[in-house]
């Protein structure tokens, strides 16, 4: 039986117009010279993986993993927007950050946060263009704090009557008659 020296033997494979996605024209070189040409079919990959997945300002609960899917972070009320940093773990995939085309390893656009749950879905769709997997995490932006309390309250001259206590809401103090204006610093219990 005759035997090939696959040392001499190179192979190409290119698009052809005419054939459905997937497909492409293969053939077989040897010492340059082209042989036997096949349509041959191109595995794309099915890999829906992210390699890192971070939303600023909001830490994930659990910690990011490949496998996890569903993820919560709570953030302050001062926080009104995040952003995504999605890294695909392959290269030929591709994904979306609420519906939008983000680039892998780029943060998103600001993504605004109302008070309550935010959810926010990042989708990493295969080379094969049917394989997805949606990364989900709820951003929880919490309430307005409803705490109008002091923890003191100095004054620039004169002393409070009665000393500061948290619960008193109404003081008085002396001064000397040459004062013309004095100067209340108020300390907030909720910063």
């Amino acid at each position: 039986s005759p035997t090939t020296n696959w040392s001499d033997t190179t192979f190409t494979s290119s698009a052809v117009n005419g054939l459905p996605y997937g497909h492409a024209l293969a053939t077989v070189f040897t010492n340059g010279i082209p042989g036997v040409s096949s349509v041959v079919d191109i595995v794309s990959s099915n890999n829906v993986n992210l390699s890192g997945l971070v939303i600023s300002s909001a830490p994930l609960s659990p910690a990011f993993a490949s496998g996890t899917t569903s993820y919560t972070s709570t953030v302050p009320y001062t926080t009104t927007s995040v952003t995504v940093t999605a890294t695909l773990a392959d290269s030929t995939s591709s994904l979306k950050i609420n519906g939008i085309t983000v680039t892998s390893g780029s943060a998103s656009g600001a993504i605004s946060l109302t008070v309550g749950s935010n959810t926010i879905n990042t989708v990493v769709t295969a080379q094969d263009g049917v394989t997805t997997r949606t990364y989900t995490a709820v951003v929880t932006r919490t309430a307005p704090s409803a705490n109008a309390n002091l923890t003191n309250l100095s004054l620039s001259a004169g002393t409070l009557s009665p000393v500061f206590a948290g619960g008193t809401t109404s003081y008085t103090t002396s001064v000397v008659n040459a004062t013309t204006s004095i100067t209340a610093t108020p300390t907030l219990a909720d910063t």
